[in-house]
């Protein structure tokens, strides 16, 4: 069970950066496990979004929490 809790982790994470985004804020309390105790991610507050072509990045603070 830990083996997929951590690639489904993994997998939300490059989820996430293949849309431009770095968590910047990946801890234990923000990885959620839903009732079949699937990973979710959590707390996107401090995500920064980057674009490579520009070289670019742009840090906004979300407010809430936003799971993936």
């Amino acid at each position: 069970m830990l083996i997929s809790i951590i690639l489904e982790i993994a997998s939300a994470m490059e989820k996430i950066h293949s849309n431009k985004i770095i968590h910047r804020n990946l801890l234990i309390e923000n990885i959620l496990l839903d009732e079949n105790q699937h990973a979710k991610l959590s707390t996107f507050g401090f995500c920064t979004f980057f674009d490579m072509e520009e070289d670019t990045l742009n840090v906004n603070h979300l407010v809430g929490k936003f799971v993936i």
